[in-house]
């Protein structure tokens, strides 16, 4: 029996870059028969992204579970493109698509962590954390030089060079394409909550930071975020003549930005990552971004990781926010600022452990 992996097995799975996926399989598979190719891959799989491994089954018949393997049945029609090789030289273990998978995890997840994870699969980044064994695999190519970028995928490492949980990657999917599929599973129990969740969430993102901040910033005040207006994150910016000149560049890219009412400066929201912005280079490469963007007419506002998770500082962010953008905050009642802890909670938790229930 094929394998097809489902819900969080199968999420954890577009989560892991191609080069580890193949490193994972031929590991599995050397020296074993066809026969047990199955079975060798999935113990493989377990040890890499957990166990149990959830697996997806369309005859009732067949639903059982065990201490290592959880089935999970669809009936009927699946949407187009349900389906998909994990990689070419494997066709005996499959998966769900992105978007399928995170919808059958969608029951068990907040709304606030849904969102978080459509926006990582719609973003430029996956998080993946590395079983020992493997990231030492990984550390290796790194150290070597020898590491391939295969389809676009690239580890993001710190200033000495050791891997991070960070990868750069090409969308796995889009907000287009969410929406598409929210309708396609709309006659499925918890699809309105899916759909929900498919609205608030955006393309584009390069970090967790960034949806950090722009859902905190962004979710209505009801949901316990600020309700500021509609935030584009990663928006394309070309620069004037002059502020080429500063910046060395024609084009730049704004973290998070905010229109204001008629009259105001829009703002540009810079998230100041330690991991990314550390380096001397890029701080000087920072500074000629905000000052050709500022030239141009944006209020820059660089918004550190405690800026943001700290309580009593967001509130002084947020409020300054608000005056730059024309806009009023009325006080929090207690019920919104339980609202605002609930969110808090939610959108700081350990980013790898998304969808772990």
């Amino acid at each position: 029996m094929d394998t097809v992996l489902w819900g969080i097995s199968a999420f954890l799975l577009h989560r892991m870059p191609p080069a580890v996926r193949a490193y994972v399989l031929d590991r599995a598979n050397q020296g074993v028969s066809a026969r047990a190719d199955t079975l060798s891959t999935r113990a493989a799989l377990r040890d890499e992204i957990g166990s149990p491994l959830h697996l997806l089954v369309t005859d009732p018949n067949r639903h059982h579970s065990s201490a290592v393997t959880r089935m999970h049945v669809w009936e009927g029609d699946m949407p187009r493109g349900a389906i998909v090789d994990v990689l070419p030289d494997f066709d005996h273990v499959r998966s769900v698509a992105p978007l399928l998978a995170l919808f059958g995890m969608a029951p068990a997840m907040s709304e606030a962590n849904l969102i978080m994870a459509l926006c990582e699969l719609c973003g430029r980044f996956s998080i993946y954390e590395p079983s020992a064994e493997v990231r030492v695999w990984l550390q290796g190519l790194i150290d070597a030089g020898s590491l391939s970028k295969l389809d676009g995928w690239r580890p993001v490492l710190t200033r000495e060079g050791k891997l991070t949980s960070l990868w750069c990657r090409p969308p796995v999917t889009s907000v287009a394409e969410a929406r598409k599929f929210a309708e396609a599973v709309s006659w499925r129990r918890g699809h309105k909550r899916f759909a929900r969740a498919v609205m608030r969430a955006f393309d584009g993102a390069a970090s967790p930071f960034e949806v950090q901040a722009a859902l905190r910033l962004g979710l209505p005040r009801r949901m316990g975020g600020s309700g500021f207006p509609e935030i584009r994150v990663n928006e394309r910016i070309p620069l004037s003549p002059a502020a080429r000149l500063i910046a060395g560049k024609v084009v730049c890219y704004a973290d998070l930005l905010i229109e204001g009412k008629e009259g105001t400066r829009p703002v540009i929201v810079e998230c100041q990552s330690r991991l990314i912005h550390a380096s001397r280079e890029q701080s000087l490469a920072d500074g000629e971004r905000l000052m050709a963007l500022q030239s141009m007419g944006f209020t820059v506002v660089p918004l550190t990781f405690e800026q943001l998770v700290i309580p009593s500082v967001f509130a002084s962010v947020e409020r300054y926010l608000a005056r730059e953008l024309g806009l009023r905050i009325a006080p929090k009642s207690a019920a919104l600022q339980r609202k605002e802890s609930e969110l808090c909670r939610e959108l700081f938790m350990d980013w790898t452990k998304l969808g772990r229930s």
